[in-house]
This record gives structure tokens, C-alpha cells and sequence, in this order.
């Protein structure tokens, strides 16, 4: 969109303006008050229209590669926050694993007091069972 809008604006300055005719007198001839390119100058004006625009827009690709999208400090806080959701999520997994471990021995020891025979014997048994 900025790139059609700088092409419209340097149209319009170049061909529908009369600021070009004041920057370049010599190329124009005044005819009842009207400003008119002199035979045999077309296609300087042209030129000139069409090179300040490329010119324009060589310099807004070059601010927009060399100009960053987000300030340092914003990447830097991105990349911080990121950093510690991601050791929370490993904090928390860790965590999880722990408690896991820990309902899966409380389970056996438990089954162990009730049914007397051991865990290893119960496994068993519920995997012969069809």
C-alpha cells in the first residue's frame, strides 16, 4: 500500500502539479498561464518523475529492513518470559512425575497391607485374568 501511494503522489507531482515546472523551468513553457512540457522533453520528465519515486522507494525498503520491527528491550523481555514459562512447564512436569511416583507407591504399599500376598502376585493375576 505505501509503495502504490508513493507511486501515485510522484504522478501526481510529476504530471498534474505544477512544483516539477518550478523545480525545472527549462523543460516547461507557459502558455496563457498554463504550464505545458516542451517538445522533445517528455521523456526527461519521465525520468526524473519515475527516478524520484524508485529513489523513495529505496529508502522506505531501507528504513524497513534496517529500522527493527520491536526495540531490543522488547525482544529481550519476549525471550525472558518465554524463558520462564518454559522452566515452569519443566518445574511442574518434574512435580507431576514426582506425585505420580508417589500415588503409584502409596497404591502399592497399600494393596501390599491389605491383601498380604505382595504386589508382584496381584499384577499377575489381573494379567491372567481374561
Amino acid at each position: 500500500m505505501m509503495i502504490l501511494s508513493m507511486l501515485t503522489n510522484s504522478l501526481i507531482v510529476g504530471f498534474s502539479s505544477e512544483q516539477l515546472a518550478s523545480w525545472c523551468p527549462w523543460m516547461y513553457e507557459t502558455i496563457d498561464g498554463d504550464q505545458f512540457i516542451k517538445p522533445g522533453y517528455g521523456r526527461y520528465v519521465v525520468a526524473i518523475v519515475f527516478s524520484c519515486e524508485h529513489f523513495l522507494i529505496l529508502c522506505a525498503v531501507l528504513a524497513k529492513v534496517l529500522v527493527s520491527d520491536r526495540p531490543k528491550w522488547v525482544r529481550v523481555a519476549i525471550e525472558r518470559k518465554n524463558y520462564q514459562l518454559e522452566e515452569e512447564r519443566r518445574t511442574l512436569e518434574k512435580l507431576q512425575k514426582l506425585q505420580l511416583g508417589k500415588e503409584i507407591l502409596t497404591f502399592d504399599i497399600k494393596e501390599e497391607k491389605d491383601s498380604g500376598e505382595g504386589v508382584i502376585k496381584r499384577d499377575f493375576e489381573e494379567d491372567m485374568e481374561f
